[in-house]
């Protein structure tokens, strides 16, 4: 019998050491995940600080571009206005001038033998007249057809650039 009763002894103490040993091994796990937890939040922690100061920086880059963007409108725009009121000061100028002249037909010599109430003219001197007209009419058209490309260009430049 007690021999029995020393086997009995003998597991009930492997029970508790089996049980002590499966604690410890339990306890130990969670001291490592617990550690394993503070260095991942530690490291989220960081991984936030870093994007939280990389917004701030896009956030201060997007306002300085923004600022930059509005003072070359500003800067365009009245650069346009000057422009075009120079435009407008020039055709008025060319107008008023154009106007003084009278009807820009010459008046019937005194020796013609025209009609009264009809003008005539020097054929060859007409034809000249309406050459130099036409070089003058071709001459400002493709002023024009330039500065609608050069504009053009200006507007892909832009388009390209992402300034919609």
């Amino acid at each position: 019998m007690g021999n029995q009763r020393g086997f009995a002894m003998t597991a009930v103490l492997g029970g508790y050491v089996a049980a002590g040993i499966a604690i410890a091994t339990l306890s130990a796990g969670l001291w490592v995940q617990t550690l394993r937890l503070d260095a991942s939040e530690a490291e989220y922690a960081h991984f936030r600080g870093g994007q939280v100061a990389l917004a701030a920086a896009a956030k201060t880059a997007a306002e300085k571009k923004a600022k930059e963007d509005k003072a070359t409108k500003e800067k365009v725009d009245a650069n346009h206005k000057l422009a075009i009121a120079a435009l407008n000061t020039r055709i008025a100028g060319l107008r008023k001038s154009r106007d003084g002249r009278g009807s820009g037909v010459p008046a019937t010599p005194a020796s013609s033998k025209c009609p009264q109430g009809l003008t005539c003219y020097d054929r060859a001197a007409l034809e000249r007249a309406y050459r130099e007209l036409v070089a003058e009419v071709r001459a400002g058209a493709d002023e024009g057809s330039a500065i609608a490309t050069d504009l053009d260009a200006a507007k892909q430049w832009a388009r390209d650039a992402g300034m919609k």
